[in-house]
């Protein structure tokens, strides 16, 4: 399995994503246990970050892959090995996301259950 990195905003750039080439939508940027992500990752055919429910404020995202990692190269407290994913986001940024819950901890809040994907840099050559 090659290292998770930034890459494009496109469907394309999402290992195992099954849309057309050319589709937009949003991806935002997740972070969990690697260990657990990549196990269900690889044994399930669509892993899901659960979103806001009456108990439980969704799972936090950020809306760039820089802001993610930012944060996470700031914790000294994780109990486990953080890996940043990708989300799909089938309504946009601006309905599936709220920072009304976590913003002041530094990231948002997921309102709608979203994919979880592999992220992989895409190197464009010059």
């Amino acid at each position: 399995m090659p290292d998770y990195e930034l890459g494009s905003r496109r469907f394309e750039s999402c290992q195992g994503c099954q849309y057309e080439r050319n589709k937009m939508s949003t991806v935002a940027y997740t972070m969990g246990n690697k260990d657990s992500y990549d196990r269900a990752l690889s044994e399930e055919p669509t892993v899901t970050k659960i979103g806001r429910t009456s108990e439980y404020s969704g799972g936090c995202c950020w809306p760039t892959y820089e802001e993610a990692d930012a944060w996470i190269k700031t914790k000294r407290d994780i109990p486990y090995t953080p890996q940043i994913y990708a989300l799909i986001l089938l309504n946009g940024w601006d309905e599936d996301t709220s920072d009304d819950t976590y913003k002041e901890y530094g990231y948002y809040s997921l309102l709608t259950d979203s994919d979880v994907k592999h992220f992989i840099r895409i190197h464009n050559e010059a």
